[in-house]
């Protein structure tokens, strides 16, 4: 069984030749966060038909692979294709706990991501196979107008100022926002009713922490880059939580310290 798995996902990358993945809120109105998948492929439709077969695998894997955890042995993941090219594929994923989820922790599922079944949705677009996760059709509508060349993540000003430090010949790139993150989590313990018992720390820096590679010849380059502006700000929110904590009192912000290269 992992030699059918082996052989599959050799097939996948051969027929891919780029990929992009993207981590981050949801849509107004379709939950809290969402995760999307761009998958640049010589055939789309061949890559579609592996992610099938592999969803018929993955299960029997587990089932063989004599997991002790029974609960996992009961997943079952289906792939429904759709009625026509215009519509989603549908990748569920379901379980006889989820089946039986009481409707106070569906609501929470369906706060969280858009909807109160585990499913990822794939569709292709001008050679390139999108999944979502989360987020729902207009987290779907989001990732594919970005597949067509129309996101807006590499026209931030952040992500520019980071690409001007990138190496050249650029193969791969990884692109994290703390203030983003920081957000997102702020939301999501609001959203869970744990919101005053989050730290009194807001993170304001846009240009995002970035891991570049690039080959140039036989030699690969690797380039990280930490804008100065976020660990300055860093700093002096955990300074401000330690002397307010000395003070009893929450603190006050504390001056940012000034100069410095926007890289370190």
């Amino acid at each position: 069984m992992s030699a059918r798995i082996f052989k599959l996902v050799e097939a996948m990358r051969g027929e891919c030749t780029g990929a992009q993945m993207v981590i981050g809120g949801a849509p107004e109105g379709a939950g809290l966060v969402g995760a999307a998948l761009v998958l640049e492929c010589k055939d789309a439709a061949k890559v579609k038909g592996m992610l099938a077969e592999m969803t018929k695998i993955v299960p029997d894997f587990i089932k063989d692979a004599d997991i002790p955890d029974r609960a996992l042995s009961q997943l079952s993941i289906t792939y429904t294709a759709a009625k026509d090219s215009t519509g989603m594929d549908v990748i569920e994923i379901t379980h006889p706990e989820l089946l039986s989820m009481p409707d106070e922790q569906k609501k929470m599922l369906k706060s969280i991501i858009g909807e109160d079944v585990l499913r990822i949705q794939v569709a292709s677009v001008d050679g390139a196979v999108v999944l979502t996760f989360g987020g729902g059709e207009k987290f779907m509508a989001e990732a594919l107008k970005a597949a067509k060349g129309g996101g807006t993540i590499p026209a931030e000003a952040g992500v520019k100022e980071v690409m001007k430090v990138m190496p050249k010949n650029l193969t791969e790139i990884v692109l994290f926002n703390p203030s983003n993150l920081l957000t997102l989590i702020s939301k999501g313990a609001e959203l869970v009713g744990q919101g005053d018992a989050m730290p009194p720390i807001k993170l304001t820096t846009q240009t995002p922490i970035a891991v570049g590679t690039g080959v140039t010849g036989s030699a690969q380059h690797v380039r990280v880059y930490v804008p100065v502006t976020l660990v300055k700000e860093a700093t002096n929110a955990i300074m401000g939580l330690i002397m307010g904590g000395m003070g009893g009192g929450r603190p006050a912000p504390m001056p940012m310290p000034a100069g410095g290269p926007e890289n370190f």
